[in-house]
C-alpha cells in the first residue's frame, strides 16, 4: 500500500496490487478514481468514502473498498487483468 498527501497516478509495486492511499483533493477526485479502475482512493475526511463511513476511515473500510474495486482480495490479479484499461 502507498500513502501519500497527494494523489499519484504511478506509485511502488503498482502493477503488483499495491493500493494507493491520498488525501488533499477534498472529494473532487473520487470520480476520477473510479473512472480508471484504479486500486487508488481519496481517504480525505471530506471524501465521498469518508462520508459513507461517518468521518475517518477504518483500515477495515479501506480494505473493503479496495475488494469491491477487485471484485475479490487478489489485487495483483486484478491489476494483471486490467493492464490494457491502466496502462501506466
Amino acid at each position: 500500500m502507498a500513502l501519500c498527501h497527494y494523489p499519484l497516478v504511478s506509485w511502488n509495486r503498482k502493477n503488483y496490487g499495491a493500493c494507493m492511499v491520498h488525501g488533499h483533493c477534498h472529494g473532487r477526485i473520487d470520480d476520477f478514481n473510479a473512472k480508471t479502475g484504479d486500486l487508488r482512493v481519496d481517504a480525505g475526511i471530506d471524501s465521498k468514502l469518508a462520508r459513507e463511513s461517518g468521518g475517518f476511515i477504518p483500515l477495515e473500510r479501506l480494505y473493503a473498498h479496495f475488494c469491491s474495486i477487485a471484485q475479490n482480495d487478489n489485487f495483483a490479479k486484478y491489476v494483471v487483468e486490467n493492464r490494457e484499461r491502466n496502462p501506466i
